[in-house]
C-alpha cells in the first residue's frame, strides 16, 4: 500500500506500478497540498485521491481492471 497523508509537496508525485491499493488523502488521513503535477500510472491495486489540493496536471492511468476514485480534490490555478 502507498498512502500520503498531510503533506506539502513541491514538486512532482509520482506514484507507478504499485500492486496494492495507492492513496492520496482519504478516509483517515489529512488532505495534502501538492504543487505540482500528480501522476499515477501501472497500478493494479486501485486509486483513491481524495480531498487534496492540487496545483499542477493530474493524469491517472490505471489498468482496465483497477478502481479509481477521485473524489473532491480542490485544483488550484
Amino acid at each position: 500500500m502507498v498512502r500520503v497523508c498531510g503533506a506539502r509537496i513541491t514538486g512532482p508525485l509520482t506514484i507507478r506500478g504499485s500492486s496494492g491499493p495507492v492513496a492520496v488523502g482519504g478516509e483517515g488521513c489529512d488532505p495534502n497540498t501538492i504543487i505540482g503535477p500528480v501522476r499515477m500510472t501501472d497500478n493494479t491495486g486501485g486509486v483513491e485521491v481524495v480531498g487534496n489540493t492540487i496545483a499542477g496536471p493530474v493524469v491517472i492511468q490505471p489498468f482496465a481492471a483497477c478502481p479509481v476514485e477521485v473524489v473532491g480534490p480542490t485544483l488550484a490555478p
